[in-house]
């Protein structure tokens, strides 16, 4: 009987290992499938981000020609300026398109609950939450105030051609004009604020792109 017993007793803690380790393989399974699917996310996070710092960069350049063009006008530079395109200048709001379905879906999936990289975590969804709406708001007054403003002034009181150009001996008079005057000034302070805002988004989209990139090399 003891040699039976210690013989079952040998057979019960064989089991007891193979399930252990069955587990064990189970988990590690489990972690490297979850890791490998964190890595992929991410890694289409990263690809958006390069896409939003392409549009991004694209808008900071035409808005800071838009900006000092508008600024030459308000010192009366007319000469430095191609005054016939008055109208497309004024006539002009950048508009984001966002690319946010890589971080709608890691939300949506539960992987994002479950990183342990919180200062990842915190400066993805401040730049998706935050940011990005900044620059919604911020694209959304430009395009009303440009609208409800710029397009009804000019209707008005300027003719244009087919190619939205003005003709600059008629626009050097109406250049006088206290109306179109205030519309150059406020939408070039206008440009000045969408240009910070796109120079932080900017900095912010560089800065998440390196953490990212790290995080990508340790999973």
């Amino acid at each position: 009987m003891s040699k039976y017993f210690k013989y079952a007793f040998g057979e019960i803690l064989l089991v007891m290992i193979g399930i252990l380790l069955a587990l064990q393989v189970n988990n590690w399974n489990e972690d490297k499938s979850q890791k490998d699917e964190l890595k992929t996310a991410l890694a289409q996070i990263l690809n958006d981000l390069k896409q939003d710092k392409a549009q991004l960069t694209g808008f900071q350049k035409s808005d800071t020609k838009r900006f000092n063009y508008l600024t030459k006008l308000s010192n009366k530079e007319y000469n430095t300026v191609g005054l016939d395109s008055v109208f497309l200048i004024l006539d002009n709001y950048f508009y984001f398109y966002k690319s946010n379905n890589s971080y709608s879906g890691l939300k949506s999936s539960g992987l994002f609950a479950s990183m342990d990289n919180h200062e990842l975590k915190n400066d993805i969804t401040s730049y998706y939450e935050q940011t990005y709406e900044r620059l919604r708001v911020c694209s959304e007054y430009g395009e009303t105030f440009t609208n409800e403003n710029v397009i009804p002034f000019i209707l008005k009181s300027i003719d244009y051609n087919q190619s939205m150009l003005v003709d600059k001996k008629k626009i050097r008079d109406e250049l006088n004009n206290p109306v179109l005057v205030k519309l150059i000034k406020y939408q070039r302070n206008v440009k000045l604020f969408e240009l910070n805002l796109l120079e932080s988004a900017i900095a912010k989209n560089e800065g998440l792109q390196k953490i990212i990139e790290i995080q990508v090399r340790k999973l």
